[in-house]
């Protein structure tokens, strides 16, 4: 007899999430500081926390907190959301890692450029953090074998929250931005796609203009992004026509950038991510965080970080069989 594996898989991942509905879970409120928020280091990380339904985990609390910490003295804010197969407590170690080296470097620059002194080092960066449940375990990974039905799921999900919670997020961070400030949009996988998908609805309602127009430099970085490439085309021309002229945003002049963060080697937006396209809008196609954008050039580094040709079929063939 045949068993039909993706059904058996979805029977068993609501009863896992069943049994695991008593286990206390561990949120965006459980979260220490940073490694390099500590001592008399400035707290720069604010964490905002979502619902499956894309409502905010805490009301109002943590985003009227984001408003306190939009001043005038804020030059940068960046806004980070998570991929698939994360919870507070898995991403938490990715943010420590990222969030530390990128306010590092933040530091080291703004000090070469005479804009980091001792009275504005907790003032001058704002990052924040926005977790949502994209496991169906409270505080692990899925186990592979619930993989293909949890990306189906998550999926959805990072749809919905992208439709709700975070287009409010965005639209909150970008009317309390003051001076200018400049704006920096991040997302890995899943939340790649909710970043693309927040600023699409913004702009069905007619209000990216004002959300690209309140800020200075605007860049959003997809790594590893679940999304069709067109997504990737309709986010660099729409923000053109919100921000016309010598400076419109992603064009040199503005110094602003989309930048799209690929791997070839990215298995579930090579391979799981057009056979869930199937059963959406999306061109069932390699997605933009596996496979780039035809389009757009390419660079690639090799794992030193040193760039590299882009590698023929052939040769990637091999280089996976190799593997």
């Amino acid at each position: 007899m045949r068993i039909p594996w993706l059904g058996v898989a979805v029977g068993l991942s609501g009863l896992l999430v069943a049994c695991s509905g008593g286990v206390p879970r561990y949120t965006s409120q459980d979260l220490a500081l940073l490694p390099c928020e500590a001592g008399a280091s400035p707290i720069f990380f604010q964490p905002i926390e979502f619902r499956a339904d894309g409502q905010l985990a805490y009301g109002q609390e943590q985003l009227d907190r984001i408003r306190e910490r939009l001043t005038p003295e804020t030059s940068d804010v960046v806004l980070f959301v998570h991929g698939w197969n994360k919870n507070p407590s898995l991403a938490e170690h990715d943010f420590s890692d990222f969030l530390c080296r990128l306010h590092g470097h933040i530091r080291e620059v703004a000090k070469e450029r005479g804009m980091w002194g001792e009275s504005q080092k907790g003032q001058r960066l704002l990052v924040i953090g926005a977790f949502w449940p994209s496991t169906f375990r409270a505080n692990a990974h899925d186990p592979f074998w619930l993989k293909p039905s949890s990306y189906f799921r998550m999926r959805d999900r990072a749809d919905t929250i992208a439709d709700t919670g975070l287009q409010e997020l965005l639209m909150t961070v970008a009317l309390g931005l003051r001076s200018r400030a400049n704006l920096h949009f991040v997302g890995h996988s899943f939340g790649a796609r909710m970043i693309v998908h927040g600023l699409r609805h913004i702009w069905a309602a007619g209000r990216l203009p004002e959300l690209i127009s309140r800020a200075g430099i605007v860049n959003v970085v997809l790594l590893n992004g679940a999304l069709a490439s067109h997504d990737f085309t309709w986010l660099l021309e729409n923000v053109r026509k919100a921000t016309p002229g010598v400076a419109a945003r992603f064009s040199l002049a503005s110094a602003s950038g989309l930048y799209n963060v690929h791997s070839f080697h990215d298995s579930a937006n090579r391979h799981l991510f057009p056979l869930a396209s199937l059963f959406s809008p999306d061109a069932a196609e390699c997605a933009a965080g596996a496979c780039g954008v035809p389009e757009f050039s390419t660079l690639c580094v090799d794992s030193a970080g040193y760039l590299r040709k882009p590698p023929s079929v052939e040769t990637e063939l091999l280089s996976r069989v190799v593997d």
